[in-house]
């Protein structure tokens, strides 16, 4: 691609990302797409800038603090750029995004902080727009965690048995309701979370996705122990070859 991308931003399968990633730290990627339908994604929120501030929708995967401490910065953030993100919360975290949300207006001096916030559960498809759809799943940490599946809809053109109608017919079929084209979802980006190898194992249909953002948090080799024991990924378990098999074969 000819595309010039912002300064700390890569391309790949189609999308520019910005990825931010420390343990402990702050969490957040963002992704936008250079190719086809506009739509600019961000998941979790650890860390704000000029760029991520621009998502129009926004996925929260737990609610540790490097993955959602930043959320209501970037509320404001969104709002002084012109934009209006709809926020996507597991259920377990939106009692008390609810009242971290009322607190920080009080802090602004009583200026409500004004969100679109969506519960989501899994098992749940939710419309993003611009031909985009988005379906949580489970993974395992140590606290109630979700990853996010995006889908993006192609139009595959018209069905078989309309292809030898004249343009009248056509036009005609579609007034009555028929449905002249084929439309099928295909796989694009995938975002688990902070999860253990398990979470992902359960979830072999991941490895279908164009974009695949897949945690590894610990490294050291005596630390595989507690990888597990904080609910994380290490980085041996994702290179072990039952593991790389059973991704491949899904």
């Amino acid at each position: 691609s000819t595309t010039k991308l912002p300064a700390g931003m890569i391309e790949a399968q189609g999308y520019s990302i910005s990825a931010r990633s420390q343990a402990g730290i702050a969490t957040s990627i963002y992704v936008k797409s250079v190719e086809g339908p506009k739509i600019r994604l961000l998941f979790d929120v650890g860390h704000v800038d000029g760029q991520n501030a621009k998502a129009q929708h926004v996925f929260i995967s737990h609610g540790h603090t490097d993955h959602i401490g930043g959320i209501v910065q970037h509320a404001r953030a969104a709002a002084m750029s012109g934009c209006r993100p709809v926020y996507y919360v597991p259920a377990a975290v939106a009692p008390q995004l609810a009242s971290l949300i009322e607190a920080f207006g009080e802090l602004d001096g009583g200026e409500p902080v004004r969100m679109k916030i969506r519960t989501v559960v899994v098992g749940e498809c939710y419309d993003l727009g611009s031909g985009y759809s988005m379906q949580p799943i489970a993974t395992q940490h140590r606290v109630p965690s979700l990853g996010y599946c995006i889908f993006r809809r192609r139009d595959m053109g018209l069905k078989p048995e309309y292809q030898a109608m004249s343009k009248e017919e056509m036009i005609a079929c579609a007034k009555a309701g028929q449905k002249v084209r084929a439309y099928q979802e295909f796989p694009e980006i995938c975002y688990t979370g902070d999860t253990t190898i398990e979470g992902i194992r359960e979830n072999p249909a991941i490895a279908n996705f164009r974009l695949l953002f897949c945690e590894a948090t610990f490294w050291s080799p005596d630390a595989t122990q507690l990888a597990v024991k904080t609910g994380h990924t290490h980085i041996s378990e994702v290179f072990l070859p039952s593991f790389l098999l059973s991704v491949c074969s899904a």
